[in-house]
């Protein structure tokens, strides 16, 4: 396991899930060398209930501009060698650390991070989340690996191969195709990420 990263989250009117999030990071048994939390102009309480966290780096934007832009903030603020970017809404288990970098032998394939998976037995008090959840967990399930298409939700990158491949392109903003663009110029770069 990489004893170096940051973990990286792009949060807007985040105020029912982020505590959980932070915490479970703090809770892991190797737990980040840094928590960076991108506030991105949220309307909610997410700043107040973050601002007292001592782990958590806040930085709050003044204007919305997407979870692709909040990244990228992160992503230069980041001091450590591999990045965990983790939206807001998520949940990170605690043995999921331990699976989250790519082996030596990985990198030497030019693999270089690891993206989550949706667990279908996740508890969610939403219907339609779970549903979506479970659709999408078959779908990346399904494909080859590493994958053709990528989800930014949960995944870790080296943060010299982000950089390479000019990170997310800041002009979809709030449209969510930031992600598999960004994926796209990364195999361009003979780059790719696996899932686990």
């Amino acid at each position: 396991m990489r004893e170096n990263y940051t973990a990286i989250i792009p949060a807007f009117n985040a105020e029912n899930t982020i505590n959980d999030l932070v915490y479970s990071l703090i809770k892991l048994k190797k737990p980040p060398l840094e928590i960076i939390v991108i506030d991105d102009a949220s309307t909610d309480q997410t700043n107040c209930l973050l601002k007292n966290i001592e782990e958590v780096k806040l930085i709050r934007l003044k204007q919305n501009s997407g979870p692709g832009s909040a990244r990228n903030i992160g992503a230069r603020e980041a001091k450590t060698k591999w990045l965990l970017f983790i939206d807001s809404d998520c949940s990170f288990p605690s043995n999921s650390i331990d699976n989250a970098f790519p082996t030596k032998e990985e990198e030497k394939k030019n693999i270089v991070g690891i993206m989550g998976v949706f667990d279908i037995k996740g508890e969610n008090r939403y219907s339609i989340t779970r549903y979506k959840n479970m659709q999408r967990h078959f779908e990346i399930k399904a494909m080859k690996n590493p994958p053709e298409v990528f989800s930014s939700s949960c995944f870790t990158i080296k943060r010299k191969a982000f950089f390479e491949c000019g990170g997310f392109n800041d002009n979809f903003g709030k449209t969510p195709t930031e992600d598999n663009e960004f994926y796209f110029r990364l195999l361009k770069k003979n780059f790719s990420i696996k899932y686990n």
